[in-house]
């Protein structure tokens, strides 16, 4: 996130120090105060701005927030800042945050505070404040709202009635004690009707009656759903497949449950979902149901494919990529794929990757570790002419590799480049930014090269609006 002074605005004075903006009405003891500012505050790019609460007392902090209000509509228009971040904030602090007219043309809010259980009694306070947001003046404009709080039935069923709130369209809930009536409530309410996007992340696990609560409305509009980390059951997983409720959805986000292969056999029952988006990441799949995947019907339109971390063998990997259907994704997510040297080139072979524009192989354990002539080798066997995110982290391809992937004709193409922990060297390294495209790089990772700071120098003379990450 860019600091507010980046684009010209000086706004950390008002911010930063009690001396600057004095107040003498707080009731604290100063000497109990920190001297600066109790929250990092950052004007994001191009219309966001981030707060993350720096523990304090807690009257201090409401004034603090008041404060920081009265500067941010003194130093520019509230209608560019329409994606606000509250991180570590408290049912208190997003009460009295609410009452502001400051969140007046927010789009998009995030609320999160990781000490949840600090207080008794704290999911009728989170309930509070899911009612408040349904019913605050201030937010006609909110498309989407990520709640990082406990909330129970009663806030779920106050935001998915609210009329204030006829603009949302995204809606993803975290740790949420939301019990399978309220999921229900939920599927029938007016909401249900408009949303396009629901991500619901339980406390514990997520029960087949909960995924029946949820198709038993009709989801008309809804075309992304997700269930990070939810230990969802597989009588839950055949529910959904099989359901009709989703007409529209297009992709669809399992990763951190642990389907195995019987959870990927019910999944590929469905007849009713065309996704062109699945995402399995740490799904324990392992061989088995990467075998039903490569032959399941949900693999026909899709588009984009992350089977992150799913301790399945190259040689099934190889076989899934062989599937008629392989050639015709744009996104794929080999994150953490286990490699063995020999296999390393045969993954890059042939015409698979013609239409992919967004390649992820970081985190590829190498075992044993390749040398950097046979991470050039996979290097140069790649063809990606329609690429532009690509992340080939530690894979080792030393100089040799980076002069190669310098060499390629869609190297100019390139949006962002990931090449940490890849032993490319100096020179490696000043081929690369002769190659890359000013007018198209946005984010460089060259992380743990053994660069020296003539390569910051010279990225920062050719690539102006750039980022490089060297650290």
């Amino acid at each position: 996130i860019l600091h507010l002074r980046k684009q010209g605005i000086e706004l950390q004075p008002l911010l930063k120090g009690r001396q600057v903006i004095p107040d003498p009405e707080l009731d604290v003891d100063r000497s109990e105060v920190e001297p600066s500012f109790p929250f990092d505050y950052h004007r994001g790019f191009p219309n966001s701005v981030y707060f993350e609460r720096q523990y304090g007392p807690t009257s201090y902090e409401l004034k603090a927030i008041d404060r920081l209000c009265d500067a941010i509509e003194m130093a520019h228009p509230l209608s560019a800042i329409q994606r606000w971040q509250f991180v570590q904030f408290t049912p208190d602090h997003v009460a009295h945050l609410l009452e502001r007219e400051v969140l007046r043309h927010a789009r998009q809010l995030y609320l999160s505070w990781s000490d949840m259980w600090a207080t008794s009694g704290s999911v009728d306070a989170i309930n509070g404040i899911a009612k408040q947001i349904a019913t605050s003046p201030f937010l006609r404009q909110l498309h989407k709202l990520t709640f990082w709080y406990p909330v129970g039935n009663a806030g779920l069923e106050a935001l998915g009635n609210a009329i204030a709130l006829d603009s949302l369209e995204s809606l993803q809930l975290y740790v949420s004690e939301v019990s399978s009536d309220g999921i229900a409530q939920l599927a029938q309410s007016p909401l249900a009707k408009r949303l396009r996007e629901l991500t619901l992340s339980q406390e514990g696990y997520l029960w087949p009656e909960s995924i029946r609560g949820l198709t038993s409305g009709r989801w008309e509009c809804l075309h992304t759903l997700s269930f990070p980390n939810d230990k969802i059951k597989l009588a839950g997983v055949g529910i959904l497949a099989l359901s009709d409720a989703l007409p529209e959805l297009v992709s669809l986000d399992l990763s951190g449950n642990p389907l195995g292969s019987e959870g990927m056999i019910n999944l590929s029952q469905s007849s009713n979902l065309n996704l062109r988006e699945l995402h399995l990441d740490r799904a324990s799949l392992g061989r088995e149901g990467l075998w039903h995947l490569t032959r399941s019907d949900l693999t026909n339109h899709l588009r984009a494919l992350s089977l992150e971390d799913n301790d399945s063998p190259v040689a099934d990997v190889r076989q899934l990529m062989q599937s008629s259907w392989f050639s015709q994704l744009r996104h794929l997510n080999f994150h953490s794929l286990t490699l063995r040297d020999k296999e390393l080139t045969s993954l890059a072979e042939g015409d698979l990757y013609q239409e992919l524009t967004k390649l992820n192989w970081y985190g590829s354990v190498l075992d044993p570790p390749c040398k950097p002539s046979q991470g050039a080798e996979l290097v140069k066997a790649l063809h990606l002419p329609k690429i532009r995110h690509l992340r080939l982290a530690a894979i080792p391809m030393g100089t040799r590799g980076a002069k190669a992937l310098a060499g390629k004709e869609w190297i100019s193409s390139i949006r962002m480049l990931d090449l940490s922990n890849c032993e490319i060297g100096e020179s490696g390294a000043k081929a690369l930014l002769e190659t890359l495209c000013p007018n198209q790089l946005v984010h460089l990772k060259l992380a743990n090269n053994d660069l020296s700071d003539s390569i910051e120098a010279l990225f920062d003379e050719r690539f102006p609006i750039a980022r490089l990450e060297l650290k």
